[in-house]
């Protein structure tokens, strides 16, 4: 920036300045250096986007609370069952509710169910989730009514989460049935829940029934929120804009959602496929790792965390495509025969992520502490469940007596908390980002645009020139324009003339310039100076402009005779001048082009 320019820029950063403040941008003790402070720090849009979450969740409740699937007709009997576990040496362990100790493969677990005519319900259905197992259902006479997993069972094929749909016919009720679960592998299913007599009409919505309304509700929404914001930021992305790490986290958002449903079993909504269904949970596992520390290696933090999240990346995403690869082509129980292993690398990189989030230099911002907290709180929550799973493996027959325990499972509550954090916190950022992009652009323009006569100022003209200067553009066409009797008009006619005789020859000089490639601006005082990068159109500018004037002065646009004068100089390609120079030129045509005008008229 030139010495001559340096008045008016620290003009404009000084109405900046005072604009930020009025505006609550800015606090009274910064200084007019251009440094900006904002007092919020992007605080009140992310708990304007919390309360809208809030909102919109409590709405979806009261919904689905009086319109929902609550009015369909179903009986839950968890409450009646009773359960034996017959073990290899044919010794036989009773519980009296649905919790039991986690079987053995050599084990057979009888499930007893009774259907107390009370609570019939037409052409029923006997729904349950079960995991790992091979299931049958027997009437009260010991006649098998229903079957599932022989075919999987037989090909030694995991055979995942599964939902049991067996049709109850109308003699059983009154009577109990009882289901035969044998597992197929250990650490399979140690609670029976969820077990409800459904209209088979309506069996298709048992995965709500299951799990609530409120969490299938609550996992739509973030699945299609983050498809949502998955497509804006894409389309920002194609634009051009940085949106790299939204790409990545709302990637990250939508699998995560899509997992959690498989992981409820609501994703036999969409899909009949139980093969699909029971396995698609696992395979989702695995791409979501690489997408999380994808995105925190996008972020602004230390360059040593740089570098370790993107190794990270690169390690995850190997392994996931070399686990994807093996279970497809050779063994499909790979994906679940490798968790043990993937679990600890869900552990390192949330534990990593943590420590760089509260680390990081940038504590103040109300963003980061949202991330902060729901990586503490994820992490927090992991923890739990790993005790709550050592628990339950290791807890032998007491098992039964803490049916809480048993029943409880964080992992959905983790996939909410983690999700909803980074995605509040992205569209946090998101936002205050845009903002301040909005406020410097206006900044911009109130540092490079003249006041008076609205066209820009020396300060964007130098700007210009010396980006001319930085891409080397060789053949172009320099104005240099001088206002003539200024000072006679301000004395005469007063000052107010004086401006609008600027504002005029402004208008003009913008006018001229329409379509045309280049730029233009006032220099200072009663100095204009544009820039044509077609040397060709240095005529047609200059018609234009005085016929302009011409115009303006035949219709007595003001009491007095507009004139300027304007020299011209011309770059050619092989010219070794630099900008300066030729401006230097331009003016010194402008001022013989001064001489030529006194002879006829009265000019100063």
């Amino acid at each position: 920036m030139g010495e001559e320019a340096q008045p008016v820029y620290w003009a404009v950063a000084i109405q900046r300045d005072r604009w930020l403040r009025k505006s609550g941008f800015m606090k009274k003790s910064d200084s007019t250096s251009g440094r900006t402070a904002v007092n919020n720090e992007g605080k009140d849009t992310a708990i304007a986007l919390l309360i809208a979450l809030v909102v919109m969740y409590g709405s979806l409740a009261l919904l689905l609370h009086f319109f929902g699937i609550n009015r369909m007709g179903a009986s839950k009997l968890d409450d009646l069952i009773t359960v034996d576990v017959i073990h290899e040496d044919q010794t036989k362990s009773t519980y009296t509710n649905n919790v039991f100790p986690a079987p053995q493969m050599t084990d057979k677990v009888y499930i007893h169910v009774p259907l107390p005519k009370m609570r019939w319900v037409p052409s029923a259905v006997l729904c349950f989730p079960v995991y790992n197992s091979y299931v049958q259902v027997f009437s009260s006479e010991n006649r098998r009514i229903f079957s599932a997993g022989t075919r999987e069972m037989q090909n030694g094929v995991f055979p995942g989460h599964m939902l049991i749909e067996a049709p109850i016919p109308e003699e059983c009720w009154g009577k109990e049935v009882t289901v035969l679960i044998q597992p197929l592998k250990e650490n399979t299913t140690s609670v029976v829940y969820g077990v409800y007599a459904v209209q088979a009409k309506q069996v298709v919505w048992y995965p709500v029934l299951l799990n609530s309304q409120l969490t299938f509700m609550l996992l739509l929404y973030l699945f299609l929120n983050s498809v949502l914001l998955l497509s804006l930021t894409v389309i920002l992305r194609i634009r051009g804009d940085s949106a790299t790490d939204g790409i990545l986290l709302m990637s990250f958002c939508a699998i995560a959602a899509l997992w959690a449903m498989g992981y409820t079993n609501l994703i036999y909504l969409c899909s009949t496929n139980t093969a699909l269904c029971a396995y698609g949970e696992y395979y989702l596992l695995y791409p979501m790792l690489p997408l999380l520390t994808g995105y925190m290696s996008c972020q602004n933090i230390r360059k040593a965390f740089k570098r370790y999240f993107r190794a990270l990346t690169a390690v995850l995403a190997v392994v996931s495509a070399a686990v994807w690869a093996y279970s497809i082509l050779v063994d499909q129980k790979a994906v679940v025969t490798f968790l043990p292993v993937y679990r600890l690398l869900i552990i390192i990189s949330v534990l990593s992520g943590g420590i760089v989030i509260v680390s990081t230099r940038y504590r103040r911002d109300a963003s980061r502490k949202l991330q902060s907290i729901g990586l503490l709180v994820t992490f927090a929550l992991l923890c739990l469940e790993m005790l709550r799973s050592f628990i339950v493996g290791h807890a032998g027959e007491r098992i039964s007596d803490y049916p809480a325990i048993a029943e409880t499972n964080l992992m959905l509550p983790i996939v909410v908390v983690f999700v909803s954090s980074m995605s509040v916190s992205y569209l946090s950022r998101f936002v205050r980002t845009r903002e301040l992009e909005r406020e410097n652009t206006t900044l911009e323009n109130l540092a490079t645009q003249d006041a008076l006569t609205g066209i820009p100022n020396r300060l964007f003209l130098v700007q210009a020139m010396q980006d001319m200067e930085d891409r080397k553009i060789r053949n172009y066409a320099i104005f240099f324009l001088d206002t003539n009797n200024l000072k006679k008009v301000n004395d005469e006619y007063g000052h107010k003339a004086g401006d609008q005789m600027l504002q005029l020859v402004g208008r003009a000089l913008r006018e001229s310039f329409d379509g045309r490639a280049g730029f233009f601006g006032r220099y200072g005082g009663d100095e204009f100076v544009a820039c044509a990068y077609n040397p060709k159109d240095a005529d047609k500018i200059t018609a234009c402009f005085q016929g302009i004037i011409d115009r303006a002065n035949a219709a007595g646009y003001l009491p007095f005779p507009v004139s300027a004068a304007v020299g011209v100089e011309i770059h050619a390609e092989e010219d070794t001048r630099t900008t300066s120079q030729v401006l230097k030129a331009a003016d010194d045509k402008m001022y013989e082009n001064k001489k030529a005008m006194k002879g006829a008229t009265n000019v100063r």
